[in-house]
């Protein structure tokens, strides 16, 4: 009986100390998880449109509005004092960095912000091009959404370009959507009218400059079916206009031709994506001289190379 009890004995020892291992090495497992896990801890930003309300350097009022869309970030912002919308186009990683590239009528860049999102606060330095200026910048969300329908958000503005001295300045309409950008420029006719007659898209490059590209670069291997579809609706219009009594004559009999992507003008509005084409009558008959098609952002998706 006293072996048995001294048995007994070494094995509680044996059991409990085997025990009490176990139990430091989860507790020990339970102080690190949340450090191995503190990247996944970290909110998904995901696809957003938010404004914000704030100031650089404490003292410069500005509004801002910015879309999300993948990793790209791109939207517009202005000085309170001012109100005319700047240009933004950049980036958002997931852990909430921002980096955006401000640009003016020309599309040439001014500045940049950059720093973090942390929940409803968008802040960091907004730099000056030439690197000769720097102020801080924070800025409190004023409202978000995730709902696609407002997140996929063109943002355009109106200026002015001077033509010289008693000529009428040129309207220059820009939009920016993702990393695209339109510039439309329309001439005065000398009678108050004013008529587009460049068209031009650019995107965004590495280096967070817009460069020029052809219309068809900005669509994928989907090209074909838009541009066929194109050319319907502008058919459409064609043969209406050539039966409208008066401008019957315009058309003298001519059949619509169909165009090319390159050789349309194409531009961002706010709800979408304008195609026109030229139908190469004047005088008398141009007001029948263009065709416009309008393509919700939504229907574009499908089309836009991201």
């Amino acid at each position: 009986m006293g072996k048995l009890k001294v048995i007994g004995l070494a094995a509680l020892i044996i059991i409990h100390s085997a025990c009490g291992s176990n139990e430091n090495q989860n507790q020990n497992s339970s102080q690190t998880a949340p450090a191995e896990n503190q990247e996944q801890s970290i909110p998904k930003l995901g696809d957003f449109m938010k404004s914000y309300d704030g100031a650089l350097d404490s003292k410069h009022g500005v509004n801002m509005t910015i879309s999300r869309i993948g990793n790209t970030l791109y939207g517009s912002y202005a000085y309170k004092s001012v109100g005319k919308a700047i240009l933004l186009s950049g980036n958002a990683d997931e852990s909430g960095k921002v980096t955006l590239t401000e640009y003016n009528d020309k599309g040439k860049s001014t500045g940049s912000f950059e720093g973090n999102i942390v929940g409803t606060t968008l802040s960091g330095t907004w730099k000056s091009a030439d690197g000769k200026k720097n102020m801080p910048f924070a800025l409190n969300e004023t409202s978000s959404t995730a709902n696609m329908n407002e997140i996929k958000k063109v943002y355009c503005f109106e200026s002015t370009e001077e033509q010289g001295e008693g000529i009428e300045p040129a309207m220059v309409k820009t939009c920016i959507y993702k990393g695209y950008k339109t510039v439309s420029t329309a001439y005065a006719d000398g009678m108050g009218r004013y008529t587009y007659f460049e068209r031009i898209i650019y995107k965004i490059q590495p280096d967070n400059k817009f460069a020029q590209i052809k219309n068809s670069a900005m669509f994928n291997d989907s090209n074909a079916e838009l541009l066929n579809r194109v050319n319907a609706e502008l058919k459409k219009q064609y043969d209406s206009y050539s039966k409208e009594g008066a401008l019957e004559g315009c058309y003298d009999g001519k059949p619509f031709k169909s165009f090319k992507m390159d050789d349309l003008g194409v531009e961002f509005q706010e709800k979408g994506v304008d195609f026109s084409a030229t139908f190469g009558f004047y005088g008398a008959c141009a007001a029948v001289n263009e065709g416009v098609i309008s393509i919700s952002i939504d229907e574009m998706q499908k089309y836009i190379v991201e």
